[in-house]
């Protein structure tokens, strides 16, 4: 099934017409990354008690990515007047904002975040790419399932082909560095290939004449906003392919069995690093050649 005005917070409450729990990519990751009990405990149908949570440390990319999809402001408030959130009368503008649905920015937030987005539809106008947000819809959610299990997802953009082979563009602002020689392991930890593999899953499902690929485009929040976009290789989506296959068994089985167990209820026996084995095996060469040249064994432990 096709939403393609579906709100955000609609989204996040799970709100789509349907009793059951739906799995989306980033439970799918928790229910992997960490265990069946966060993904319950993070699940509104699931968790009695669940609350959204919004975090400002991730409010500037937040509105980067909005204004870069041509959010014009329906879901964010610009507060001027305040450097900060300190003074008593912003908290209260940045919570009533908060209540009511909407992202509170500073002015100053704002305007970094449209000066970044600026710098990224300058770097994508020489891109390979483009700018493929310039034609389709945005945020356009996607309901399926998947072994029984209901799943949705978010697109970040849904182009207007509907045949054929098709690139869907996912765009991930970050504090870390945009460089796709640094990308694989992050992009990796965050559960972004679960996340190709999982869409383009409900992309399939949804228009069966598509062949999709997904790419992210990455883009620094800091100046100066430089930005690149990498796509998982096929050993890659293969693998996040077979992590999707054990999300939705575990995701069945947990609900069929109403129990979310956290971590082993056993004693874990933790493997060395490799990186430590070297590191000490380095260290006893290097007090073994102090010692040789007279270096008082403590000075050379010291090293370390």
């Amino acid at each position: 099934m096709i939403f393609p005005s579906l709100s955000m917070a609609d989204y996040v409450s799970d709100s789509l017409g349907d009793p059951r729990p739906a799995l989306s990519a980033s439970a799918a990751h928790t229910l992997l990354a960490r265990s069946p009990r966060h993904a319950w405990h993070a699940h509104p149908k699931l968790n009695p008690a669940w609350q959204r949570h919004e975090e400002a440390k991730f409010d500037l990319g937040t509105a980067i990515h909005a204004i870069a999809l041509g959010d014009n402001g329906t879901t964010f408030d610009v507060i001027a007047g305040y450097d900060d959130w300190r003074k008593n009368e912003a908290k209260d503008r940045r919570d009533a904002a908060r209540a009511a649905g909407r992202l509170p920015l500073l002015e100053h937030q704002y305007n970094e975040a449209k000066e970044a987005v600026d710098s990224l539809r300058q770097q994508l106008a020489l891109h390979e790419i483009g700018n493929p947000f310039s034609a389709g819809a945005p945020e356009v959610t996607l309901t399926w399932e998947m072994d029984g299990v209901l799943c949705k997802a978010r697109l970040d953009w849904m182009p207007p082909a509907r045949e054929g082979d098709v690139c869907f563009y996912d765009l991930k602002s970050t504090t870390d560095s945009a460089n796709p020689m640094l990308a694989d392991r992050r992009l990796d930890a965050t559960g972004c290939y679960l996340q190709a593999a999982f869409h383009s899953a409900g992309i399939v499902a949804n228009f069966p004449a598509v062949r999709p690929r997904f790419a992210f485009i990455l883009l620094e929040v800091d100046q100066p906003y430089a930005m690149s976009v990498v796509e998982p290789d096929a050993v890659g989506l293969e693998m996040a392919q077979q992590d999707v296959a054990r999300a939705v068994a575990l995701w069945k089985r947990c609900l069929s069995e109403d129990r979310w167990p956290g971590y082993p209820s056993r004693v874990c026996t933790l493997d060395t690093a490799a990186w430590k084995i070297g590191r000490a095996e380095e260290r006893a060469a290097v007090e073994t050649r102090e010692a040789a040249d007279g270096v008082d064994a403590f000075a050379a432990a010291m090293v370390w």
